[in-house]
């Protein structure tokens, strides 16, 4: 463990993860899981990992902490658990799939906006003055559109 600080009492045997002492956890039975002695040995520089506990995600960063020579005599490492953040991606797909829907339904209404001006309201317009004009008698048969003042009897 140290040959320095020898005044420390012992620490449980269980608390002692490939040679190096936890001092500080708020999770022991998690931490224990994630952090093992091969982990420790490994890592020399930040280091960065996630992994699946239990169905959560958790992320976790090792950091080694080095005395004034360089020679490692630790890490910190911190864990966090990313179910929080997996939540908010949900209800930001949740979000985005809405916002797609509502945007193809006002693309919708803007398409048969457009059809409806540009195609079917001129043809009703057409339709209305050939009516009117095959109603009127007097007309003359060059006025009624679609047909040509050339009539053949």
């Amino acid at each position: 463990m140290s040959e320095i600080a020898t005044l420390i009492p012992k620490p449980d045997a269980e608390r002692i993860i490939g040679g190096y002492r936890n001092t500080e956890s708020t999770d022991w039975n998690m931490i224990r899981t994630v952090v093992t002695p091969d982990f420790l040995r490994s890592v020399t520089d930040v280091t960065t990992r996630q992994q699946t506990i239990g169905g959560v995600d958790y992320g976790f960063v090792a950091v080694p902490l080095l005395d004034f020579k360089g020679t490692k005599i630790g890490s910190v490492v911190a864990v966090r658990n990313f179910s929080e953040f997996a939540t908010q991606n949900m209800w930001a797909l949740v979000r985005s799939i809405s916002l797609a829907f509502i945007q193809g339904l006002i693309l919708c209404g803007v398409m048969l906006i457009l059809i409806n001006s540009l195609f079917i309201h001129p043809e009703k317009e057409n339709a209305e003055k050939r009516r009117q004009a095959a109603l009127n008698k007097d007309a003359d048969p060059g006025l009624i559109p679609g047909q040509s003042g050339d009539a053949d009897d």
